[in-house]
């Protein structure tokens, strides 16, 4: 499945529904379920895009420097120490 670059906006929603230290619960991965109908999201050095009944991921993306410091002061700071923002992410 061929993946093209995606637009990744995390609103303020997401950062209060997000959960520290999940790769599957952080706000950025749920602004990237938002948008694919998908089984799961995981994210850590990359982002990974799971749908249904395919073993593997079925897209993987570059996580863009923003994006990591944004998951560096939310798991270390919490909330309070990061705000809505958007990036975009690269197929690998």
């Amino acid at each position: 499945m061929s993946a093209k670059r995606m637009k990744v906006t995390v609103t303020q929603k997401d950062i209060n529904a997000g959960s520290r230290g999940s790769c599957e619960r952080c706000p950025i991965a749920r602004a990237v379920k938002k948008l694919f109908p998908v089984q799961k999201v995981t994210v850590s050095d990359n982002i990974e895009v799971y749908s249904a009944n395919i073993g593997g991921p079925s897209k993987v993306f570059e996580l863009s420097r923003s994006a990591d410091r944004f998951i560096q002061r939310f798991d270390n700071k919490g909330r309070k120490a990061v705000k809505p923002f958007s990036f975009y992410a690269n197929p690998l």
